[in-house]
């Protein structure tokens, strides 16, 4: 009977891309010995993006800080989903010692990386982001960049930014409303400004037109009433 050990051997040599990804996917579904962080690794240097990302996404689940380097050098790849998933993975792996890896992403060419890039600043927690945000927001063109960024900021306790984010409900882009849409549950809300959120929230629904972005609106409002309800005195 073959090992696995074989058997990885053979599928991260094949010439199959699709093979590739089947073992990147495979290694972050399971304990992972060294031997398997060692081929993530490997496998984060593909040719084939879908393969990097696939392998990124198994460390995010599985990886350590030992790998974060590897993942950091990704922060340079030419694909937009590379870099995307590398952000997250970074900070899943070590999010303090990406720190300044993920704020220089607030300059990437793509506004989507760039908004990725402010939220998860948001989510490491580091209050000296504040002015990177600041700074990175008064130059901002892009509203879809500008969710993220305003997302983090709120997160590090600029909750007065509340009102200019719900106010990108307003945009005609359907990513940008989808973006607040599934993005607003995610931030903690101080009671104080909750009522500003579910009024700005019933309104977004009476106006959208698209399913999916309604349903993640509803969504969100079921979630904010409910808080609402659970603070309220009986």
């Amino acid at each position: 009977m073959k090992s696995i050990d074989s058997d990885w051997e053979t599928m991260i040599n094949s010439n199959d891309p699709v093979i590739r990804q089947k073992l990147a996917r495979s290694l972050g579904q399971k304990d992972t010995d060294k031997k398997a962080l060692r081929m993530l690794e490997i496998l984060l240097r593909d040719e084939v993006s879908y393969v990097k990302t696939e392998a990124l996404l198994s460390l995010a689940k599985v990886g350590n800080e030992k790998q974060l380097e590897s993942v950091l050098n990704l922060l340079k790849d030419h694909d937009e989903m590379v870099r995307l998933d590398a952000l997250e993975t970074a900070f899943h792996l070590g999010a303090c010692k990406a720190l300044k890896y993920i704020t220089n992403m607030l300059n990437d060419k793509k506004a989507l990386v760039r908004s990725y890039a402010g939220y998860y600043l948001g989510k490491i927690g580091d209050k000296t982001s504040v002015y990177e945000l600041e700074m990175s927001l008064q130059h901002e063109h892009s509203s879809l960049a500008k969710v993220g960024i305003l997302q983090g900021l709120i997160l590090l306790g600029k909750e007065e930014r509340l009102l200019e984010l719900l106010s990108l409900l307003k945009s005609k882009s359907y990513h940008v409303r989808s973006s607040i849409a599934n993005g607003i549950e995610l931030i903690p809300i101080n009671s104080q400004y909750r009522n500003l959120v579910l009024e700005s929230l019933k309104k977004a629904l009476e106006n959208e037109r698209t399913i999916a972005v309604g349903s993640s609106i509803r969504n969100a409002l079921l979630k904010f009433e409910k808080q609402s309800s659970a603070e309220r005195p009986t």
